[in-house]
This record gives structure tokens, sequence and C-alpha cells, in this order.
């Protein structure tokens, strides 16, 4: 499987550089180990997250972050990103699903609540 960017993590930070990547008119996969939106999915409401004054759920603002990647055909594959190494290419990104040649690779990964 061959892409012009891979991002691994599929949170907010993954999700945005997903879509600048996908509106740049690279093709873009975002490689998720778990579920998308990371911690954000997981918060009831988001109160300091600009353009929502009133707030806004987790679950909602990252189904907007998905759609607009979606809108510019950024992919979404599941599964934990097992090795990546350098290649003539690129790099190559290993996971359960195959290996992606990519020429260049966003790390992403979030954070964990405390």
């Amino acid at each position: 499987m061959e892409y012009d960017v891979a991002i691994i993590g599929g949170g907010p930070a993954g999700f945005t550089a997903g879509i600048y990547s996908g509106r740049a008119g690279l093709k873009t996969v975002i490689l998720e180990k778990t579920a998308p939106g990371g911690q954000v999915a997981l918060t009831n409401i988001i109160e300091n997250y600009p353009g929502f004054p009133g707030g806004i759920e987790g679950p909602d603002l990252m189904a907007k972050f998905m759609q607009q990647a979606m809108d510019f055909q950024v992919e979404l594959e599941m599964g934990p990103v097992l090795g990546l190494d350098t290649s003539p290419e690129g790099l190559e990104i290993k996971t359960d699903s195959g290996t992606y040649a990519v020429k260049a690779a966003v790390v992403a990964t979030g954070a964990d609540a405390r």
C-alpha cells in the first residue's frame, strides 16, 4: 500500500494533520490502533475548543474531524503499528494488515488521562 503521508494516531492532532495533508492533495492514511478520537472521544463536554462557545461533546467533535478528513479523501485504517523502517523511497510502516510504503510520516500518538 503506497501513500504520500501516513499519520500514526487518530486523535485530534492526527486528524488535523490528515486534513491538512489531504487538502494539499497528498494521498494520506491515518493509522489508529484502537478507536478514532483518542482521549477526546471519551470526553463528555469540551468547553474550550474554538468555534464552540457553548461546548461540544467529544464524540461529536471527533465526528466532525473525521468527516472533514474523509471529505479530503483521507483514509482510516484500524490496528496497531508494529514497526517503522526507512527504505530507499521513504519509510515502511508495518501493521497487522500489511506494510505501508510512505514518503513521510507524522507521529501523533496523543495523550493518556492521568
